[in-house]
């Protein structure tokens, strides 16, 4: 008996995501999406905004150090 799956779905049971698709869910309620964006992208992405952020905290830490980043007296009058 041969079965027939949707386009995406592979496997016994068509409970398999086929490559180029991504799984959303489990069981019955599994979707499988067809991947439309780039991981080497995202992970590019994510890289630079880290790198970004670790910048500014270093930044931020020789500005504290010098004594730039005091905050000392600015409550009072």
């Amino acid at each position: 008996m041969e079965t027939r799956c949707e386009d995406g779905y592979e496997g016994p049971l068509c409970a398999v995501c086929s490559k180029g698709y991504a799984g959303v869910g489990a069981g019955p309620d599994l979707v499988c999406n067809m991947c439309t964006g780039s991981a080497t992208k995202t992970i590019m992405a994510v890289g630079i905004g880290m790198g970004v952020a670790v910048l500014l905290f270093v930044a931020w830490c020789f500005n504290n150090a010098k004594g730039g980043g005091s905050i000392e007296g600015l409550g009072e009058r």
